[in-house]
């Protein structure tokens, strides 16, 4: 407690669903102000203290890395790849990769033969060994689904991300969404999950947001799931958005010019760190 008296402390703490817990709260007394990655946190901790909660976005900008070409990943040299990346440590109900799966066979029931895939690229298998299991065996049962399930460097994601032809996210809930922002930074079309962090960049002019419903989360799927909900996304919309991507070139290069100009319009390291200095500014630990 002492480290705090006598300094102005701000929070910055990211949470993923849309109730604060109560483990999180207990943290509250501690902080003069709160900051959040996305209006969705800032919305969560709002409705939870009396402090201000404001939204402070975080940068997203692209470092140098070198260009890779697709067989460097084991992918095919042609045909149209949508791209999805997570971790299994960061709760596989949440990521939702076997709603991905589901939409991209109803979207694709002879994705041999359109010469399109899936590739899924995901860390944390050792922490979760029964989960890839399930995704093995999931691959198992459709075609042109590719699993890659290796470390990478930060030049080899970024790479990787850039022999994509479109990012997919089907997730239940997010708090800020930095995949979905790099690929769009990176002028990919997004279809993404219309809920939660990634709202604030995933909007109908930018991507492809997928219709959902709330439903319960299950106690066992994240911490503090209790009296919590997220988003079941509906896979006949999401597979309709993988088939319009996939088919019209017009509406994925619109979709994809857009989420860019966005992403640096708003994202940028001189407008977040604007957005910064202009707090600090206000509360007297800036100067002018």
């Amino acid at each position: 407690r002492d480290f705090f008296d006598g300094r102005y402390n701000i929070g910055y703490w990211t949470w993923e669903l849309s109730k604060c817990p109560v483990t999180a709260q207990q943290s509250f007394k501690y902080p003069d102000e709160l900051w959040a990655p996305s209006e969705f946190i800032r919305a969560t901790f709002a409705s939870a203290t009396d402090l201000p909660v404001i939204h402070m976005p975080l940068a997203v900008f692209k470092p140098p890395f070198k260009l890779k070409p697709r067989g460097y990943f084991g992918l095919p040299p042609t045909g149209f790849i949508f791209l999805a990346a997570f971790d299994l440590s960061s709760y596989i109900e949440r990521k939702n990769p076997f709603g991905m799966i589901e939409a991209f066979r109803r979207a694709f029931p002879n994705a041999d033969q359109d010469q399109v895939w899936l590739v899924l690229k995901f860390i944390g298998h050792e922490q979760q060994p029964g989960e890839i299991d399930r995704l093995r065996q999931a691959a198992r049962q459709i075609k042109n689904l590719i699993l890659i399930d290796t470390w990478f460097s930060s030049d080899e994601t970024w790479a990787l991300l850039d022999c994509a032809d479109a990012y997919f996210s089907l997730h239940r809930s997010e708090g800020f969404g930095r995949c979905l922002a790099e690929a769009m930074l990176l002028n990919k079309p997004v279809i993404a999950t219309g809920y939660s962090g990634s709202n604030d960049f995933v909007r109908p002019d930018t991507a492809l947001p997928i219709k959902y419903k709330l439903v319960s989360v299950p106690l066992t799927a994240y911490p503090d799931a209790e009296w919590q909900v997220w988003a079941d996304p509906d896979l006949d919309d999401a597979a309709a958005a993988l088939v319009k991507i996939y088919r019209d070139v017009e509406l994925r290069e619109s979709i994809a010019t857009a989420g860019c100009n966005f992403i640096k319009t708003h994202y940028n390291k001189e407008a977040v760190g604007n957005r910064y200095k202009k707090r600090l500014q206000e509360i007297r630990l800036l100067n002018n």
